[in-house]
């Protein structure tokens, strides 16, 4: 799961969701819907469900990741509840359909629509639209620059780096002296005397 974009996966899982509840409009015996329903059925499920879901609100979540993966959990569940009733009165006793065509319609329903959805709607990282985990803007190049956050520590000539940082300051500092030391501002030598008469000592050096 964390080799492959989340919207890859979700988008196997709905082609194999999808194809799935399709074959199973052309099954014959009740071993090949048995076993539809357990190998492709649920790897469908599985690539389209929870597993998915949870990463990718893991990656859009940091501080309330516990509340965004409950209200996920949540809308799953509640899904579970209500197709089947949906199904039931739509799809059975208004159009009057078999089995059959019940799976067969959600079939195509989650090939052509649902499917494309999820591939044109499903951002797998925050990174991809400027954004940082919980809504936060993404910080620009100065910004990164200027709080030391550009580069991870051991990247030799990246900002971040104590090295770095350390070494920018020295040279900074050698700069300061070097100015200092080639100006013409350098204090002038003081005379005893006028030390002894700021202070009103006499200066019997003559005598």
């Amino acid at each position: 799961m964390d080799s492959f974009p989340i919207n890859n996966v979700l988008c196997i899982g709905g082609l194999i969701y999808g194809l799935s509840l399709i074959s199973l409009y052309f099954t014959n015996n009740y071993l090949g819907f048995i076993l539809i329903f357990a190998v492709p059925l649920a790897l469908g499920a599985s690539l389209f469900g929870n597993l998915s879901t949870s990463k990718l609100v893991s990656q859009w979540f940091n501080a309330q990741t516990g509340r965004a993966l409950g209200i996920a959990a949540v809308g799953v569940s509640f899904a579970g509840f209500v197709l089947p009733l949906m199904t039931q009165y739509l799809l059975m006793d208004i159009f009057s359909l078999s089995w059959r065509e019940v799976y067969l319609s959600f079939g195509i329903f989650m090939l052509f629509v649902i499917t494309p959805l999820v591939w044109i709607g499903i951002i797998n990282h925050p990174k991809d639209v400027g954004q940082m985990p919980d809504g936060k803007p993404l910080l620009n190049d100065e910004v990164k620059e200027e709080e030391g956050v550009v580069g991870e520590v051991g990247e030799p000539g990246e900002v971040g780096e104590p090295g770095k940082v350390l070494g920018c300051l020295n040279d900074e500092l050698a700069d300061d002296v070097d100015a200092v030391i080639n100006s013409d501002i350098a204090p002038a030598p003081v005379d005893e005397k006028d030390i002894a008469s700021m202070f009103g000592i006499d200066d019997d050096s003559d005598d």
